[in-house]
């Protein structure tokens, strides 16, 4: 039930009271309940049977890493894959009769410089699209000469603009760009060397 009042002219207040013509008993209720019940009983249920399923699929497909092997620490000269394949293959021929060694990938630790040389082509990326919103084909082989080109008509940035724009000094954006891909360049051959 739902009660309100008001107040009336002749200061009595009036009453009004809601009542719903439907009634929810216990055995509405109960069968609620169950529903749910069993609905989230379901889902769990459901949730184990797809479990056992997944593992059973894995298990009787065969992919590469059932045949893959990874060398740990292995000697720090040891880049060639064909001489990782001929020594596979004479492990594997004296062990198993039946292995063959298909193909051997080197991989090198040497994530540093990967995350390097990304920084360093974003930079170049940059660089290209300052130079081509200028209307200049860019050529990646002679950045110096692009970045020179693309800052030749570029005017200097006023001092009122550089402490109340926050604008920096006067060198185009292309010539910072520049100068941290040099900066790169320098880091990414020192970590080359170390590779070495």
């Amino acid at each position: 039930f739902r009660y309100a009042t008001t107040s009336a002219v002749n200061s009595e207040g009036l009453f009004f009271v809601k009542r719903n013509n439907c009634s929810v008993g216990y055995k509405q209720g109960l069968y609620a309940f169950s529903t749910l019940v069993f609905v989230v009983l379901s889902i769990i249920i459901m949730n184990l049977v797809s479990r056992r399923r997944e593992v059973q699929l894995d298990e009787s497909q065969q992919t590469t890493s059932d045949y893959s092997v990874q060398v740990s620490d292995p000697p720090k000269d040891a880049f060639d894959p064909e001489e990782w394949k001929a020594f596979f293959s004479q492990q594997f021929d004296d062990e198993h009769e039946a292995a063959e060694v298909v193909a051997v990938t080197v991989a090198l630790n040497n994530e540093r410089l990967i995350r390097t040389l990304v920084k360093r082509r974003q930079l170049i990326q940059n660089i290209a699209a300052l130079v081509e919103s200028k209307n200049i084909p860019f050529d990646p082989t002679n950045i110096d000469e692009m970045v020179e080109r693309c800052c030749a008509n570029d005017s200097p940035v006023p001092t009122w603009k550089k402490y109340l724009c926050c604008a920096g000094d006067a060198s185009s954006p292309a010539r910072k760009y520049l100068q941290k891909v040099r900066k790169l360049d320098e880091k990414a051959r020192r970590l080359a060397q170390k590779k070495k």
